[in-house]
């Protein structure tokens, strides 16, 4: 089974991307690049949602059988996963969301 940087490599290759192009499209450092292929880093959800469209390819094409959802990973999953990361980096708990939405959700009565 090959590693997320392998195939992350094989696609950017298949292609027909450098590793300077695709850092440059994603906004990361050709370093970032080769820290990823070479499993030295391992990139966030977020980075491989946005390589993915910007490659073509599914997200879970990085994965090579290394998970399987419970369910249809829809981009609308996906999305809900992303925006969960993003939460976190923002330090908002899932109990402070669900207060806000339970706020909102009182307001429109």
């Amino acid at each position: 089974m090959k590693s997320i940087g392998e195939l992350f490599k094989e696609i950017r290759k298949k292609k027909g991307l450098s590793q300077d192009e695709i850092a440059e499209k994603l906004n990361v450092t050709k370093s970032y690049i080769s820290m990823i292929e070479n499993e030295k880093k391992k990139p966030t959800i977020e980075f491989l949602n946005k390589a993915a469209g910007i490659l073509n390819v599914d997200v879970l094409d990085f994965y090579d059988g290394k998970i399987k959802p419970t369910e249809e990973l829809t981009s609308e999953n996906l999305e809900w996963v992303i925006l969960g990361e993003e939460m976190k980096k923002e330090n908002i708990t899932p109990e402070q969301l669900r207060e806000w939405v339970r706020i909102i959700k009182a307001t429109r009565r």
